[in-house]
């Protein structure tokens, strides 16, 4: 979907200098050569409170600092030498090198960047770029960190020349990791972000709403109005003062989208599955299972492992999300690998095959990004043939909790819109022998 910026007034030929910097880590070892690039992008307001200070791109890189700047120029200093960069022009500096034993060669440089870019067009511009690399290749959206800063920087610039109605979207794109789906993962970030509402009797109330109502093409209205504080009663003002918009929003005229994952095959978003495991209960081994969509992976985010206690989501990243659940704490990341955390444990350690390390009682956790309708098919196919052929060791538990997050599955892409699912669905909820059932999914 694309994204309107609905302003009051404000000129599209908006200019702004603004500052990239690069910092460069070259190594070569034999023939092979690295290079990896770290780069700021810094708006001009920005740029002003920075004169005077030293700050790096990268912790253990050689700061730098800024000592004067103008629309005109920008004069950086680095190891101890200046360098005046004219707006529209580049400067490289020398790449020193570093005493490193173990490589053929090892040395760093920086790129400073100066230039005078039409903020709006810089906006839509990293804002296309971003929401087609998530859409393409969603496996690589940490890779779009950079452009998204630039996109959200000179976004919030407009917002500081005047056009707050424009806040809901730098909130929005600020919370949602993928620019794709645009479903907001950080509601806390979210609400920091949206600040105050506006007066609900205010003429440019009815653009900020306007802007508002775009996020929920892609975020249910229940879950922000549970998010926001005050939200319920600023609509219910606006829809009193007349504002059209408002009352939309209330009477449900928002219709509600989400991208239907069978018809588009590489539309991918993170899958959080855990389950909780007593290796000393033969009987009933995985005490509980449950699975998390990335709608739901935030943080402060807490899931009900029943009588095994709470899972809390403490951090959230690109592609990994942190986890605390009793007295420990684990990092998993979108790798595929499974991660073990013992209830009680010296150290928190992924599960080593080869040594057999085994705990008493623990988290198993995978996080994986995937098409849910890709997954939710692969589940269903696999319980109908262990139904029939009984393939692996799996056990009548382990069967039951794969077919119970399938429907699961299955249910959300309902629910999300694909209401195509519900013959199938209803079928699969019928009867819990699935071995008939193996091409039921291939019709969809």
């Amino acid at each position: 979907m694309g994204i309107i910026f609905n302003v009051v007034e404000h000129s599209p030929d908006f200019v702004m200098s603004c500052l990239e910097l690069t910092s460069v880590h070259s190594t070569r070892d034999m023939s092979v050569g690295n290079s990896t690039r770290v780069t700021g992008f810094y708006p001009y307001r920005e740029i002003h409170g920075m004169v005077g200070k030293e700050f790096s791109l990268v912790g253990d890189f050689p700061p730098c600092s800024i000592s004067a700047v103008s629309r005109d120029e920008a004069v950086i200093n680095w190891l101890e030498k200046v360098y005046t960069v004219p707006v529209g022009e580049t400067v490289e500096t020398p790449e020193y090198a570093i005493d490193n034993p173990c490589l053929s060669w090892e040395g760093i440089s920086m790129v400073f960047k100066y230039e005078s870019l039409n903020v709006w067009d810089t906006i839509i511009s990293e804002l296309d770029s971003v929401m087609q690399l998530h859409s393409e290749r969603p496996q690589c959206a940490g890779n779009s960190q950079e452009m998204k800063q630039k996109c959200l920087k000179l976004l919030y610039e407009v917002i500081l020349d005047g056009c707050e109605a424009l806040r809901p979207l730098y909130a929005w794109l600020s919370a949602s990791k993928n620019w794709n789906t645009l479903i907001i993962s950080d509601y806390s970030c979210f609400v920091e972000l949206l600040g105050a509402l506006p007066p609900a009797d205010l003429p440019d109330a009815d653009v900020w709403l306007d802007n508002f109502a775009q996020i929920l093409v892609r975020n249910r209205l229940d879950d922000l109005m549970n998010a926001v504080p005050g939200l319920k009663e600023f609509l219910e003002q606006a829809a009193a003062s007349g504002c059209g918009k408002a009352l939309e929003i209330l009477d449900g005229g928002i219709e509600y989208k989400r991208l239907l994952e069978r018809e588009n095959p590489d539309s991918q978003e993170l899958l959080l599955l855990m389950c909780v495991v007593d290796e000393n209960d033969k009987e009933n081994k995985r005490l509980f299972s449950r699975y998390v969509t990335e709608e739901d992976i935030r943080v402060g985010a807490k899931f009900d492992m029943g009588s095994s206690g709470v899972v809390e989501i403490t951090e959230v990243g690109d592609e990994y999300v942190e986890l605390a659940w009793e007295d420990g704490a684990v990092k998993v990341n979108n790798d595929y690998r499974r991660y073990y955390l013992d209830s009680n444990p010296e150290e928190v350690t992924s599960f080593d095959y080869a040594s057999g390390y085994k705990a008493k009682r623990y988290l198993c956790c995978e996080l994986k990004r995937v098409n849910l309708w890709s997954q939710a098919a692969s589940m269903v196919k696999s319980v109908c043939f262990e139904h029939r052929f009984s393939f692996s060791s799996s056990s009548a538990d382990e069967l039951r909790e794969e077919a119970l997050i399938a429907k699961s599955l299955l249910k959300l892409l309902i629910d999300r819109g694909d209401t195509e699912l519900t013959v199938p669905y209803n079928e699969l909820c019928s009867t819990d022998d699935w071995s008939q059932m193996i091409d039921l999914l291939d019709a969809y």
